[in-house]
């Protein structure tokens, strides 16, 4: 189970890696997002601190939305989906080895990102590190 794991993780990392859109576009609406939202709302630092941590959060969830419907399609358009349904190994498996790379395509860079914009949303630093954890 666990080679079937790391082949299905590292076919779509590679993947991933070769198709730039798939980590970059939720990484540059992440940063837009967050970015414009002072713009929008006041850009006073002491209301910006209480409203960061839910601007990331909300920032976080729709960029990690775009994203979302492509951990599939690529295998459906190729037709390796209808494979991968009917392979001897648990499917269970599959699933989970196309979400844990999701994550680390699309979730990771965007987690690594984020203390940076926190910062720049004056949010305290002791607050920083639980939101990124978080």
């Amino acid at each position: 189970m666990i080679s079937w794991f790391s082949v299905i993780l590292r076919r779509d990392l590679v993947r991933a890696i070769r198709e730039k859109s798939q980590w970059m576009l939720p990484l540059f609406f992440f940063v837009l997002c967050i970015a414009l939202f002072p713009i929008a709302i006041d850009p006073s630092p002491k209301f910006l601190q209480q409203i960061a941590g839910g601007v990331i959060w909300v920032s976080v969830l729709l960029s990690v939305m775009i994203n979302l419907q492509q951990v599939f399609a690529g295998d459906h358009a190729e037709g390796t989906l209808d494979a991968l349904v009917l392979a001897p190994k648990p499917l269970t498996v599959t699933v989970l080895a196309k979400s844990a790379s999701h994550w680390i395509a699309s979730c990771l860079p965007i987690v690594l990102l984020s203390p940076a914009l926190a910062s720049a949303l004056h949010l305290p630093t002791h607050i920083i590190l639980p939101l990124t954890l978080s």
